[in-house]
């Protein structure tokens, strides 16, 4: 179970009568009446969204056990298809409504274990302290954003296993030691599946939230002196997890292997990208991407005085010739990871949180510099 090794949790106080105004009432999650074998089923699908969203490079609770996370006593709601519920509290809503973006919600239970809906006004208005960190304006812009993105994040894969989420509700915390915002647990989801409904019952089922990560990168050079340059795309690509090969071949010296090579991969049936680095001319990508039905990316060894000569002949192509020329490493490998992510989930995953992690850098240095400012 993914909530061994979760530190100690605990709920940050919140005075009853923080949200005291009138708010409107929500019912009761409909898992409440689930059965046992639904139940289950359930629990096992939650362990695996937290897992999911954890891989993705998600922020989560799980940490050391010296560390502690104090709970935000706030439940989180993302819904991308407007149902009964959603429906219930925006009656102007069309139902079965795809919503673009995600619509977001925020529930505090009260002692009457109600769950009050209540704003982003009222909520930063509180004031609520967890683990030091007071919650302003940027912090529930921050978890926001966030649930947004984890909700498309299960979405990517729930499509690509037959699965239509509806919504998702999550709770965040703060660690202690960093004052950070992380992902404290999965309190419920919504979806529609036939999947569901065949596993119900069963025993040992395996989680069907599982994506599959086949996909490769072929790196392409014309000489071993380019190794070293080449090392720096294949570690770029590490850190999307995208297996790389390095092979060595050359356009002018060797164009019958060319056509060897492309036969040989074109024989995996996966999802692939090639990558070719070379000097002084761009044949080498011109040649694949005349030759194979993969995408190819043209990652030239540049020098000052030959640069502009270079890119020229990587932006005129011949008739029936397309490939794209990047100039560094990283970005080669970032517009591979791009590609891929197109048909896999857990690579896309891993992109959408890189895009939410520089957002939120963005608002923390935007904070921090008109604190200094002031």
């Amino acid at each position: 179970m993914l909530n061994e090794g979760i530190n100690q949790k605990k709920s940050a106080n919140v005075p009853e009568n923080v949200f005291s105004l009138p708010t409107k009432h929500t019912d009761q999650s409909s898992f409440e009446d689930c059965t046992r074998s639904e139940t289950s089923y359930h629990t096992m699908t939650t362990n695996c969204i937290f897992k999911l969203l954890q891989d993705a490079g998600i922020k989560t609770s799980v940490v050391t056990s010296s560390q502690e996370c104090e709970i935000i006593p706030i439940e989180w709601a993302c819904w991308r298809i407007a149902t009964d519920m959603y429906l219930r509290r925006n009656p102007h809503a069309v139902e079965e409504n795809r919503l673009s973006p995600p619509k977001v919600e925020m529930f505090w239970k009260n002692g009457d274990n109600n769950q009050l809906v209540i704003s982003v006004e009222r909520l930063v208005a509180a004031g609520i302290s967890c683990a030091g960190l007071v919650l302003g304006q940027m912090e529930v812009d921050i978890m926001n954003r966030s649930i947004v993105a984890m909700l498309e994040i299960l979405e990517r894969t729930c499509l690509a296993n037959g699965i239509v989420i509806v919504n998702l509700k999550v709770k965040f915390g703060v660690e202690a030691n960093k004052k950070e915002i992380v992902l404290a647990d999965v309190v419920g989801y919504e979806s529609r599946s036939q999947i569901y409904t065949d596993i119900l019952g069963q025993q040992n089922v395996e989680c069907p939230l599982s994506p599959e990560n086949q996909c490769k990168v072929v790196l392409l050079t014309e000489s071993l002196l380019h190794l070293g340059y080449c090392e720096k795309i294949k570690g770029a690509c590490a850190v999307y997890n995208i297996p790389c090969e390095l092979r060595v071949i050359s356009a002018y010296t060797g164009p019958a292997e060319i056509l060897d090579l492309k036969s040989q991969y074109e024989g995996d049936v996966i999802p692939m990208v090639f990558i070719t680095v070379a000097g002084k001319s761009n044949s080498l990508a011109s040649v694949m991407s005349a030759n194979i039905t993969y995408p190819v990316i043209n990652c030239p060894l540049v020098t000052a005085e030959w640069t502009a000569q270079d890119l020229c002949s990587a932006v005129r192509m011949a008739e029936g010739i397309g490939f794209s020329t990047v100039l560094s490493p990283e970005a080669a490998a970032q517009f591979a990871a791009h590609i891929l992510g197109l048909s896999n989930p857990l690579l896309w995953s891993k992109l959408r949180t890189c895009t939410l992690n520089k957002w939120i850098a963005m608002k923390q240095a935007d904070v921090k510099l008109r604190e200094c400012s002031i």
